[in-house]
């Protein structure tokens, strides 16, 4: 939280939780309390996490296709074995992962943009304005500023993979 303002810290410091560690950012460490100290919650809205920088913004999005890997993800890291959904939640849009075949009921006329690290990853569509079957995710632009043409949209992946969803 070293981005806060002094007197915001003093306002709700009766709700901060201080983790010493610098090995992780303040999203990582927040997962990490509440996986450990909430057995109930199934899942996670992390708010206020594009900050006023566009480089935090793409660190966090980034972490959050980090949390869905397997030997990385929340039902590893917290030791609990349990499978939490996660999503980033701002004023213009809210991100996700998959990393498998879905379909997904977003409504239409829907802004969509689906970014992978993944260049082997082939995704078959049907939904979306401009079908992204034939892209080659070597850039983080490729399935950007698309459009869902009908209330659901499929997503067949030819692997499993990360996969990230970014809806208006």
């Amino acid at each position: 939280m070293d981005s806060m303002t002094k007197s915001l810290a003093e306002r709700y410091s009766h709700l901060m939780v201080k983790v010493e560690e610098q090995d992780d950012n303040d999203q990582t460490k927040a997962l990490h309390f509440v996986l450990s100290n909430y057995p109930e919650v199934d899942t996670v809205h992390f708010i206020a996490a594009t900050g006023k920088r566009e480089d935090h913004t793409v660190g966090n999005l980034g972490l959050l296709m980090e949390y869905a890997r397997p030997s990385t993800g929340p039902s590893t890291s917290s030791g609990t074995g349990r499978s939490v959904a996660l999503d980033m939640v701002s004023d213009y849009s809210t991100a996700f992962t998959i990393t498998g075949s879905c379909e997904l009921y977003l409504g239409k006329g829907r802004r969509i943009s689906i970014f992978s690290p993944d260049n082997s990853l082939r995704i078959k569509s049907k939904g979306l304005e401009w079908p992204v079957d034939n892209v080659v995710f070597n850039n983080w632009w490729q399935a950007t500023l698309n459009r869902t043409c009908e209330d659901s949209v499929s997503l067949e992946l030819n692997h499993d993979s990360l996969v990230l969803i970014v809806v208006d």
